[in-house]
């Protein structure tokens, strides 16, 4: 069996103490800390040194556009940026555009430097970090240098002026197309083309060269553009066309009496010629028109002749069948509508059309041609609805016009509630209208004037609503007593009293139908009895009419007769006034339905004294003495 090993083992330390690391070793680590701890001391005294010795100033080694600021102070740096910064002043910017050129420095187009911002970036250089890293910058500026850009200012309103004014040079604006009129003859001028400077892409070709402080050539950049009507050929040649026959004007529905056309000749349609440019959805372009001014003048003075009244249909009564007749057919109302009138033209026109209908604006007829006498209430004659008055012994004039008059209201219908104005339904009484000269009164006199005996209509109107007991609004009395008024004639002799006058629009009859019912009126001229006769159709409301006269009172004699030279008359003498004496009368009705009054009035009549006139030719008569009666 073998013996056991034993192990070795360190011997003790003569000293006593443990194994451990080699004082050699702890020797040579203290030599070197301290060596480092010397370094670093003296590293930090030497950058607080360097740091000292350039307080305030730009460290060595630092540069701004290759000018060294290398221990310069902010304003030494400055002058000497200021004169050795030499792009903004020296640089050259050329633009050129066809056979043009322009040389802009970077100072024209709006280039600076800002100083403060670039002196206070090179002064930085070595202090904004942390002090190794500064102590690095400031090493690495002081063995190989480091360059600073400049910062730079583009003042691009600056640049755009500039800009501008070599714009102002080049660009030209776009030019309308024309289409002139010479004569008869129609020539059209070709439009041009508008050209300007394309800002925004200028503005960037010129900050590039200069940020990168270059310099450049430049072509400038423009923009087309076209006027809103580059070409007008094709409305030169409708105008042409427009121009080779005549343009009629028409009326789209015509009427009897209505004109045929009016015909706008070429030269006309020349003089009044016009080109208007439109812009809408399918872009711009001349429409051809006509002057407005001279299409107004040309159609206001058809105006009037073209106006048409409304005419409601006019029905008669059937006794025997107890039912309406159209009398009359109704019709519609119109008047020209110049505006209207003024657009179609211009539409025409416009779309290379020779004719045009007229604008009119119509009112359409309350009553129709449809009416029955059921639907309108009407049964028959009203009590008392047949009033007549006599004209025997007028002369044919004064007939003719009693007879036109009256007509104007045969087979008229009155609706319910409805105020009915006589003279509005007469309408102009004229020469114009068919009307003949006969006696009317005016102011004090009777004279020769268009319509006398018109009154005699609007007398026999007056007797009969007076009879039918209906409200009278407005009646005025004639200014003297009229013989064919107190004749006796008539169902009932109602004498002086119940006259009335109509001078419209300043004198009128007016009343108003205060039934349920329409009131169809009738007149008739019977020549054979001499008589005037007003019917009033409508259905009894049981009313019943009672009045009272107070007959003629406080007579007044005549004015002595008066002498009038007049070297017209073909007579030696004629008497033109007769004399009648002046008078007061007052009439009172009452009317009532089952007892009861619903409504009572009272008419005043005064008629003042009339004296007689004659007139005598000087060179064929002596009158008598003043105030003598005329001969018999």
């Amino acid at each position: 069996m073998n013996p056991p090993m034993e192990t070795a083992s360190a011997a003790p330390d003569p000293a006593g103490r443990s194994p451990g690391i080699s004082p050699a070793i702890i020797r040579a680590a203290a030599v070197v800390l301290t060596a480092v701890l010397s370094v670093v001391i003296l590293f930090a005294v030497t950058a607080a040194v360097y740091d000292s010795t350039n307080s305030g100033r730009i460290f060595p080694g630092v540069s701004v556009y290759g000018l060294d600021l290398s221990g310069l102070s902010a304003a030494e740096a400055a002058y000497r940026l200021n004169d050795g910064f030499y792009y903004p002043r020296d640089g050259r910017i050329k633009f050129t555009y066809e056979n043009k050129t322009w040389i802009a420095t970077p100072a024209d187009l709006g280039l600076g430097l800002d100083l403060l911002a670039t002196i206070n970036d090179a002064y930085s250089i070595g202090r904004i970090a942390d002090p190794l890293g500064n102590l690095e910058r400031q090493m690495q500026a002081r063995f190989t240098g480091v360059g600073v850009a400049p910062v730079l200012q583009f003042d691009f309103g600056r640049a755009m002026t500039y800009l501008q004014r070599i714009g102002a040079e080049v660009e030209r604006p776009a030019l309308e197309a024309r289409l002139e009129l010479h004569g008869m003859e129609v020539t059209a001028i070709p439009g041009q083309m508008g050209k300007q400077l394309d800002m925004s892409t200028m503005l960037q070709l010129v900050a590039a060269p200069i940020g990168n402080l270059a310099d450049a050539e430049i072509p400038l950049q423009m923009i087309e553009y076209p006027p809103d009507v580059l070409d007008a050929s094709s409305q030169a040649e409708a105008a042409r066309t427009l121009l080779a026959q005549d343009f009629i004007l028409s009326i789209g529905e015509p009427v009897a009496g209505d004109p045929g056309s009016w015909v706008l000749s070429p030269p006309m349609i020349a003089d009044m010629l016009a080109f208007r440019k439109v812009i809408d959805s399918s872009g711009a372009r001349y429409i051809l028109a006509l002057d407005e001014n001279k299409l107004t003048a040309m159609l206001q003075p058809l105006a009037a002749s073209l106006s048409r009244r409304v005419a409601n249909a006019r029905y008669q009564f059937d006794d025997a069948a107890n039912a309406l007749a159209l009398y009359y057919p109704s019709s519609r109302g119109r008047e020209l509508n110049v505006v209207k009138s003024i657009e179609l033209i211009q539409a025409a026109v416009a779309q290379g059309a020779h004719g045009a209908a007229l604008g009119f604006d119509f009112v359409e007829p309350e009553i129709g041609d449809d009416m029955t006498a059921a639907s309108l209430g009407i049964t028959g004659l009203l009590p008392n609805g047949n009033q007549w008055t006599s004209f025997a012994g007028s002369a044919e004039t004064r007939i003719h016009n009693i007879t036109l008059a009256s007509e104007q209201f045969n087979g008229v219908l009155v609706k319910p509630g409805e105020s009915f104005s006589m003279g509005q339904q007469l309408g102009d009484v004229s020469l114009d209208t068919g009307y003949a000269e006969a006696l009317i009164i005016l102011g004090n006199r009777t004279i020769k004037g268009a319509g006398g005996g018109v009154c005699q209509v609007s007398t026999t109107l007056f007797r009969v609503v007076f009879m039918t007991g209906f409200p009278i609004t407005e009646r005025h009395s004639h200014a003297y007593r009229v013989s064919y008024y107190e004749s006796g004639d008539g169902p009932v002799h109602l004498g002086a009293g119940f006259d009335a006058t109509v001078f419209f629009p300043d004198v009128d009859f007016k009343f108003t139908n205060d039934t349920a019912n329409w009131i169809l009126m009738e007149t008739e001229v019977d020549r054979s009895t001499g008589r005037l006769y007003w019917r009033f159709y409508s259905t009894p409301d049981g009313r019943t009419v009672q009045y009272y006269s107070t007959g003629v009172t406080n007579e007044t004699d005549p004015p002595d007769p008066k002498w009038e030279e007049n070297s017209a008359l073909a007579e030696d003498w004629k008497q033109v006034d007769w004399a009648v004496r002046g008078a007061d009368v007052t009439v009172t009705r009452t009317v009532s339905r089952n007892g009861s009054v619903i409504l009572q009035d009272r008419f005043v009549t005064h008629y003042l004294p009339w004296g007689a006139v004659c007139q005598y030719h000087p060179d064929k008569f002596t009158p008598p003495e003043e105030n003598a009666p005329c001969p018999p």
